[in-house]
């Protein structure tokens, strides 16, 4: 697989992701919205998968496969953060933020009609 350019921009946002996903419990700001932490997961994969699709010219379905690897991990590591857990409803916010920016971009790119992988 060649690469269409260099990759910094999803070094970057994965860089952010993790550093945002380890920040300590007690450190994350309360806002009293129920779910507001599953959109924010969604919103940060989708960013991550369509620079992961433009950067790195990964298929969807790849692309989507990446996003449950990298949710997998992520929420992995955050056990060894102070008073973060492992949680799956995390990661499926990952996988459905990974589908939607994978999805955007293919049909930015392609015109939408049927997914390429």
């Amino acid at each position: 697989m060649q690469l269409r350019r260099k990759p910094w921009a999803t070094l970057v946002a994965t860089a952010v992701i993790v550093g945002l996903l380890l920040i300590p419990g007690p450190d994350l700001p309360k806002v009293g919205i129920d779910g507001l932490d599953l959109v924010v997961h969604a919103a940060l994969f989708a960013t991550w998968a369509a620079l992961l699709r433009w950067e790195v010219g990964l298929g969807w379905w790849a692309t989507v496969a990446a996003g449950l690897a990298f949710g997998l991990a992520s929420e992995s590591l955050q056990q060894l953060a102070v008073q973060r857990s492992f949680s799956l409803q995390d990661v499926l916010a990952d996988v459905v933020g990974a589908t939607i920016g994978a999805t955007s971009w293919e049909a930015a790119h392609r015109g939408g009609g049927t997914l390429k992988s």
